[in-house]
């Protein structure tokens, strides 16, 4: 959320308005096949019914993949809470200690089942989304049309290349597949999918629109947090609130704790399903100096981020293009079988 203008805006420039709503195209048609799937493996979650459409080699390759993913995704998510909080609100907290807390307090929370879970992430969805939106569109009457002209930007290939970048923001979206299973009323769950990547969309949408905007093209570019330095600059009407930032922050930090929380779930519950453990519970804590280890590992923040785009876009091939693929392939298998099942003349 903080980085995401930047790295499509150096990606599609002006265009980075349209490439983020053109990022959540693959992301709906994934959502579409992984629902299919579901209902045609009812009670089973990706790891479970890959080995039976690509054959266990390839579907318990294809289930390490998700776990590797899911693992360096979270670690992402942790040094990039830690990096922000050093550097605008505890900047003589060595970095180590607040990534070391967020872990210790996620690894505890996510021992929990899942209608605690969902409980808790209901109670923050409002408390993150109602103040977020409004703060940018706060945010807006800083803002200058002309900046965000042209609006295809100034390269096809570029709006393409910012596009996919954009898909990396809703890679979370796997914690989904693996809550598919726990529904019920699973017949809701293509339209509750489509509420969320929605609702994701329009945010995304409207911090890249704000920033771009207020900041225009080139300086964008520059700013590492644009989303932090629109805040700065934002004010409420009447100067009841002279100093956003504080509150922004506080939204972000239930933000980073509900993401790393359901990462770190949907980690846990792939590595049971991979080697039939009973409880997921088990690893929790053993996971906890794996995730440390990863996070630590880049060395400053442009790293992290450049990390971060080649872990986001490996998110992609897993979560887009797997379910879309095994749709296929089963689809497939099931014309087959109901040919092979039909009397011959």
């Amino acid at each position: 959320m903080l980085a995401l203008p930047r790295l499509i805006v150096e990606q599609a420039g002006t265009g980075g308005p349209l490439a983020t709503l053109l990022g959540a195209i693959p992301v709906t048609l994934a959502w579409l096949a992984a629902t299919k799937l579901s209902r045609w493996f009812p009670g089973r979650s990706p790891v479970e019914y890959a080995p039976k459409v690509l054959t266990r080699p390839v579907g318990w390759l294809y289930s390490g993949a998700l776990l590797v993913m899911k693992i360096l995704i979270t670690a992402l998510a942790v040094r990039e809470f830690g990096a922000v909080v050093r550097t605008a609100v505890l900047p003589s907290t060595p970095v180590e200690v607040t990534i070391i807390l967020l872990l210790l307090t996620t690894a505890y929370f996510v021992r929990y089942d899942q209608q605690v879970f969902a409980r808790v992430f209901e109670i923050f969805f409002p408390i993150m989304l109602a103040p977020l939106t409004t703060i940018c569109l706060l945010a807006l009457k800083n803002a200058h049309a002309y900046y965000l002209f042209p609006l295809l930007g100034t390269s096809g290939l570029g709006l393409l290349r910012g596009a996919v970048l954009a898909t990396t923001g809703y890679v979370a979206y796997m914690v989904a597949l693996f809550l598919l299973p726990s529904l019920n009323r699973p017949e809701k769950a293509v339209k509750a999918g489509l509420v969320g990547i929605g609702l994701s969309t329009f945010v995304y949408m409207l911090a890249v629109s704000a920033t771009l905007a207020v900041f225009g093209l080139e300086e964008t570019k520059l700013l590492v947090w644009p989303t932090f330095e629109l805040i700065k600059n934002t004010t409420v009407p009447g100067f009841i609130l002279e100093r956003l930032e504080p509150a922004f922050l506080g939204i972000w930090v239930a933000a980073v704790f509900t993401t790393v929380a359901a990462t770190y779930y949907a980690t846990l519950l792939n590595i049971a399903q991979m080697f039939k453990l009973r409880d997921h519970k088990v690893m929790a804590i053993p996971l906890v100096p794996i995730l440390y280890i990863i996070a630590m590992a880049p060395p400053d923040v442009h790293t992290l981020y450049q990390a971060g785009i080649t872990w986001g876009l490996f998110g992609v091939t897993m979560n887009v293009g797997g379910p879309v693929f095994m749709t296929g392939i089963a689809r497939l298998r099931r014309k087959g079988a109901t040919r092979s099942a039909a009397p011959t003349q």
